[in-house]
């Protein structure tokens, strides 16, 4: 009978088998892990880019429609939206309110929003008009909208690292505002820069007087001249009391 020539390994040769096995394995593990956290990194500046680029179309559309920009102090928006009752005044659910908050990195949007179902007499109480004096100071406007119970907080973008608010001249005189957003992506960040007109804005009606602005003349509706003039007359300032 011929020899049997097969034999098995020797301990050296399978040590050195199992050790470029594992340092095989290990390698491939490395990558698989590489590229999962290189995709999930992607996917989450992805995300936040995709936040953040809804969040700019979301406030242009609203400036667009805006009737006047009442305050912007560079990391937060206010304006009068629109005179949804044509009686030419600001009432409450006609301002909004745009903040970005540093401590959770998201960019919000405050403002008052009537139940469909609430009965005229019971809105008109609650939608009280605003003084144009108090629309352009962001801490008394902010403290009418938190005093509602009727507040909508909206969450238009998270992740954001900052926002720069700019405007080309002061508000409420301004019709063109500049945003700026910085899209925290983890390791890299994304600056998004846009910039909204006023397509109806009211300025025309804005005057500055006894050291406040107010809205006057209402012009009339078929001849263009000026039929009244009406001051912009609100209730107290929340926190204040009647004499």
């Amino acid at each position: 009978m011929g020899r049997d020539r097969r034999r098995g390994l020797t301990l050296v040769e399978l040590a050195v088998a199992v050790t470029i096995t594992s340092v095989t394995a290990l390698a491939v593990a490395g990558l698989s892990i590489a590229l999962g956290n290189s995709y999930s990194g992607s996917q989450e500046f992805s995300d936040s880019i995709r936040t953040g680029r809804s969040a700019t179309l979301t406030i242009q559309s609203a400036l667009r429609r805006a009737n006047l920009v009442t305050a912007a102090n560079g990391q937060a928006l206010m304006f009068w939206t629109d005179d949804t009752n044509s009686d030419g005044l600001i009432n409450l659910d006609e301002m909004r309110v745009i903040l970005w908050d540093n401590a959770s990195g998201t960019v919000k949007s405050h403002q008052v929003v009537f139940p469909d179902a609430m009965g005229p007499a019971t809105k008109a109480a609650l939608n009280v008009r605003i003084l144009l004096s108090d629309a352009t100071n962001m801490k008394v406007m902010k403290a009418y909208i938190d005093a509602s119970r009727y507040e909508q907080v909206d969450v238009l973008a998270e992740e954001v690292a900052q926002l720069q608010v700019q405007t080309t001249a002061a508000p409420p005189m301004t019709t063109l505002v500049k945003t700026e957003f910085t899209v925290d992506g983890g390791r890299r960040n994304l600056t998004i820069r846009s910039a909204a007109s006023l397509r109806a804005d009211k300025t025309d009606y804005v005057e500055f007087t006894g050291g406040v602005y107010v809205l006057n003349p209402i012009k009339g509706p078929d001849d263009g001249e000026p039929t009244t003039t009406i001051r912009n007359v609100g209730l107290e300032r929340p926190g204040t009391k009647r004499k």
